[in-house]
């Protein structure tokens, strides 16, 4: 199954600098795969986790306050 992230507003100021780096990746693609993200994150967020624990710990904080959609397909 593929899952797809799509950008619906910017951030209000108030995220962790990891989770508007996260945020403003999406929102600079409009809507990106989850391997693309992964990839992007890698290249552009600074941090001492990988990737997908990055994702994993800020995507539903992202998703539950509105600012991006996650869509499951295929």
């Amino acid at each position: 199954m593929k899952t797809t992230f799509i950008f619906v507003k910017a951030g209000d100021g108030a995220l962790a600098r990891q989770s508007q780096g996260i945020l403003n990746i999406i929102e600079a693609k409009g809507k990106i795969s989850k391997p693309d993200l992964l990839e992007q994150i890698t290249l552009d967020v600074r941090s001492r986790q990988k990737a997908q624990r990055l994702l994993s710990y800020y995507k539903s904080q992202l998703v539950s306050r509105g600012f991006i959609e996650e869509r499951k397909h295929g």
